[in-house]
């Protein structure tokens, strides 16, 4: 059914970043932000005319706040590189635009307070290491040659795990009847990936 009282979201965001160029190679890049989001919109069961019927309604509010730590290698030898650590939080009352639906789909409750939403990934860390080594030159390794002409590329990602929400059948869960567990109060297991190329 629609609504007329629809508003549009607001957003306020701010961000700034300092970059430090140590010297021709070193570079260090620091940045942050805050993000406040109101007038979300969700949806809504609603009584018309002895029916229930589904509305969008301006019901969500949502939060988030993080920082970025960057250090950089360009040029000066064969070895570049980049490594980076961001930490961040997001907090709201939905992750999904159809999280109200599924409240009443659920014979839950509709939320009130705050909780870490789904993309709340607190820690994640980048690395990268590229080398390469033109034909133009003649390379050494302890005194050995090596073969010129060629490339090779690491990376590394790590992220700390995302919450979410366990059922009555998790260990150590314990719920009286009718009491909601508290959403996205736990957390997955962190993920970790390697990526080498030539």
């Amino acid at each position: 059914i629609g609504n007329y009282n629809l508003d549009y979201q607001k957003t306020i965001q701010y961000s700034f970043g300092v970059k430090y160029t140590m010297n021709e190679f070193y570079s260090l890049d620091v940045s942050g932000y805050f993000k406040d989001e109101f007038d979300k919109i969700n949806r809504a069961s609603v009584r018309v005319g002895g029916l229930t019927r589904t509305q969008f309604q301006n019901s969500d509010y949502g939060r988030s706040r993080g920082f970025e730590l960057s250090l950089e290698k360009r040029g000066g030898g064969y070895v570049n590189g980049l490594i980076s650590y961001a930490y961040a939080f997001a907090y709201g009352k939905a992750s999904q635009t159809n999280e109200g639906y599924m409240t009443d789909f659920e014979n839950s409750r509709t939320p009130l307070d705050e909780a870490p939403l789904d993309n709340d990934v607190r820690h994640n860390l980048k690395a990268s290491v590229q080398v390469y080594v033109p034909n133009t030159v003649k390379p050494r390794l302890f005194g050995i040659p090596i073969p010129n002409g060629w490339s090779t590329d690491v990376q590394c990602s790590y992220e700390s795990g995302r919450p979410y929400t366990p059922n009555n059948n998790f260990p150590n869960i314990n719920t009286d009847l009718g009491e909601d567990i508290a959403r996205n109060s736990m957390r997955m297991p962190s993920i970790l990936n390697f990526d080498v190329r030539f």
